[in-house]
């Protein structure tokens, strides 16, 4: 059963990290589910969390976006749908059955109720929402913490008010799925020289760190907020790292970034040929590999890659059904 070379992987992770462009967006089959306490999902390899501009989607995508995800889609209740649409059409346009929602967000324990409100309010999209989300990230309980830059690292708001509470977790949190949210949730924006300096150093501080998936999220991370070339030392380091999932870190974060060297391209095109590479990053390698200058030599060799990640990709999808 075939299926057309480097598209598969963009329809498994459902949410991005960061956007190209005017809404070009990449993805990779490695995500860490939202509710999971940071386990990333059996089914797939570990990496660098996705995110999606809220202004590039409508509340209809994002509820579907929160329902593709097989983790919070379990235990949902779908025999009364009428309801839960009901619910959400009334909080769309009022502001108190908004806040009611944040007042039973708050008192509902883990579990089916818990995910389906969040789901709700996920995709509401209004600031109100935000600003709620803002002040669980700030919050002294470390399950609010988490929970709140959890979902601001997922809808990817560029607003100062994410980065500064995302930094203040940073400058204090010790846990490293906290710190790994809070990391992601420093998406980047219209920010001051300070500003822009401040975070540089806190994602440059994080990217040795011993915790892969906290490497992942600072790659991923320089690489965003690079303004002349500064994440390329990181980046080649990353991209030879032992942890798969900091390697496809980097290699979305050239995809996603303004950064081109030839030897970037080089070693892109190293794992994008690497059978011992998984079939996703070889995929996302190449894909990346688009956005590069290349010679007839090398497009040969490129798209060779493709069609043997692609394989490879049919193999294991086909296995699978």
């Amino acid at each position: 059963m075939r299926r057309p070379i480097a598209v598969l992987w963009l329809v498994v992770a459902a949410v991005l990290f960061f956007g190209i462009g005017a809404g070009t967006t990449l993805a990779i089959k490695n995500e860490t589910p939202p509710g999971s306490g940071g386990k990333p999902d059996p089914g797939v390899s570990s990496a660098a969390c996705p995110a999606i501009p809220p202004e590039q989607i409508s509340a209809a995508t994002a509820l579907a976006v929160l329902l593709a995800n097989t983790t919070v889609a379990q235990g949902l209740d779908p025999s009364d749908p009428a309801s839960y649409s009901e619910m959400f059409d009334k909080a769309k346009g009022d502001a108190t059955s908004r806040r009611e929602l944040f007042d039973r967000y708050r008192s509902a324990p883990p579990g089916q109720a818990k995910r389906m409100l969040r789901g709700m309010l996920m995709s509401l999209q209004t600031p109100d929402v935000f600003d709620f989300f803002i002040e669980l990230a700030g919050s002294d309980d470390p399950e609010k913490r988490l929970d709140g830059l959890e979902v601001l690292r997922i809808t990817g708001r560029k607003i100062p008010e994410v980065r500064n509470v995302a930094m203040q977790a940073l400058a204090m949190e010790q846990d490293p799925v906290i710190l790994s949210n809070a990391i992601g949730a420093l998406h980047p924006g219209i920010a001051d020289e300070s500003e822009n300096a401040a975070v540089w150093q806190q994602l440059r501080s994080f990217a040795q760190h011993t915790d892969p998936q906290i490497r992942a999220q600072s790659i991923r991370g320089l690489a965003a907020w690079d303004k002349a070339g500064e994440s390329i030392p990181f980046l080649k380091q990353a991209l030879v790292d032992a942890a798969p999932e900091v390697r496809s870190a980097a290699v979305l974060g050239i995809a996603e970034s303004r950064v081109r060297t030839d030897e970037l391209k080089q070693m892109l095109m190293r794992i994008a040929h690497d059978p011992e590479e998984s079939p996703g990053l070889r995929t996302n390698a190449v894909i990346a590999l688009e956005h590069f200058a290349l010679s007839r030599d090398e497009y040969a060799r490129v798209l060779q890659s493709a069609m043997q990640a692609d394989a490879l990709l049919d193999s294991q999808l086909d296995t699978a059904q």
